[in-house]
């Protein structure tokens, strides 16, 4: 944790980063036609597989985090940052988004601002059988909010443990075992759907165990290394693809993450789940590598990575706000069923250029707005002083 891993800037993370994120979006307005519903759900198994790539940013949280720090120190960082970009956003977004559809002449009750927020904090349904939910409120926008709250959660756990096991590999496997098995138990016995997905936290917190643990190695030193002369710099990717890859042909993983289902087997499938999503990776890294290799490619997706977060806050929204003016917004799923897969790509990469845009140029717009009010301010402040001097000055003359 204290050699290359710690200052060395890879390039194979963030060209892995900027893959996910926008398959994320594609897979959301393309691909997820009708995400409300079981149908929706079902996927072949190279989908499945691709879908493991969601771990991703869990597995890399937990590679980058630097020992040293106070829980709190970290939970301000990470955790706090995530709340309070969702809470704004699950205000905010909601109230914007509903004006549109008003003034799109869609029909829309003022109760929904409130369902949308309620439904982005992921606080509707709560302690029922976890299952999928095909109503939401149509100003809602909070496509993959769940993944962040997920994350939240998993910081949560993984900060107050990671000071106290990562310098023994023992008390590292005895975490993780507790962690599968706090999860596995939660399938079990509480499979309901709890406040701001709690019951995804310890198989968060998993991973990022897992990706700390995979630091300790070096992993991405050794990938980076780029010796494809050497057998030997092969052999992980050949291996973790055989194992990745079978071990997906004979427990499928499935898509429902978000619903504590790793496969066909139930709880059983929760071990080869975590086995298949770290092998993957480990894949995944190697071929961003490659497609950091290729500048024209690589740069966009760098640019992505970015603003990962952002993106993934903002695509729900932005696809919205440009789907409304041709579709009715429906109820029942996220996004139209009625589209076309063209008009979906054309939304989906419309939707990528406007929300990396926003990102990466909205804060300098108003960092210059705000910093032209405040010399606006200190202009008329002077000039008020200057009047009052002149003022006072007639006085006395």
């Amino acid at each position: 944790m204290d050699g290359p891993a710690a200052n060395v800037r890879y390039a194979s993370p963030d060209a892995l980063k900027g893959i996910v994120i926008v398959l994320v979006v594609l897979v959301h307005i393309v691909l997820l036609a009708n995400t409300g519903s079981e149908e929706g759900r079902t996927k072949p198994l190279v989908m499945q597989i691709l879908y493991l790539g969601l771990m991703v940013f869990f597995l890399l949280s937990g590679y980058f985090y630097r020992p040293g720090r106070t829980i709190m120190d970290n939970i301000k960082k990470r955790a706090l940052q995530l709340l309070v970009a969702l809470v704004i956003c699950s205000v905010a977004l909601p109230v914007i988004t509903y004006c549109w559809l008003a003034l799109m002449g869609q029909s829309s009750d003022i109760s929904n601002i409130f369902d949308a927020f309620i439904e982005s904090m992921n606080l509707n349904d709560l302690f029922v059988k976890a299952g999928l939910d095909p109503t939401h409120a149509a100003c809602c926008t909070s496509v993959g909010y769940y993944y962040l709250w997920t994350m939240m959660g998993g910081f949560l756990i993984f900060y107050t443990i990671a000071n106290y096991v990562m310098e023994d590999y023992r008390k590292i496997a005895v975490a993780i075992a507790a962690l599968l098995g706090v999860t596995a138990l939660i399938m079990i016995f509480w499979d309901v759907k709890m406040p701001f997905q709690i019951h995804l936290a310890p198989i968060a917190a998993c991973f990022m165990l897992i990706g700390a643990t995979l630091a300790k190695v070096d992993l991405l030193d050794r990938i980076e290394s780029f010796e494809w002369r050497s057998g030997r710099y092969w052999l992980p990717l050949i291996v973790c693809l055989a194992v990745g890859v079978g071990l997906s042909f004979l427990f499928p993983p499935g898509v429902k993450f978000d619903y504590l289902e790793f496969g066909e087997y139930g709880v059983w499938s929760l071990f080869p789940y975590v086995v298949e999503a770290v092998c993957m990776f480990v894949v995944y890294l190697y071929l961003a590598l490659l497609f950091s290799k290729i500048p024209m490619l690589s740069k966009p997706i760098v640019i992505a990575s970015q603003h990962s977060m952002g993106i993934l806050l903002l695509h729900g929204f932005i696809a919205t706000i440009l789907i409304a003016p041709f579709f009715v917004i429906p109820t029942t799923s996220w996004f139209p069923t009625d589209m076309t897969m063209v008009q979906r790509a054309i939304v989906a990469f419309a939707t990528l250029i406007l929300c990396i845009v926003i990102c990466r140029y909205g804060p300098k717009v108003i960092g210059r707005v705000r910093k032209k009010e405040a010399e606006s301010r200190v202009r008329h402040r002077f000039k008020a002083l200057t009047a009052t001097r002149c003022f006072v000055r007639s006085f006395k003359y």
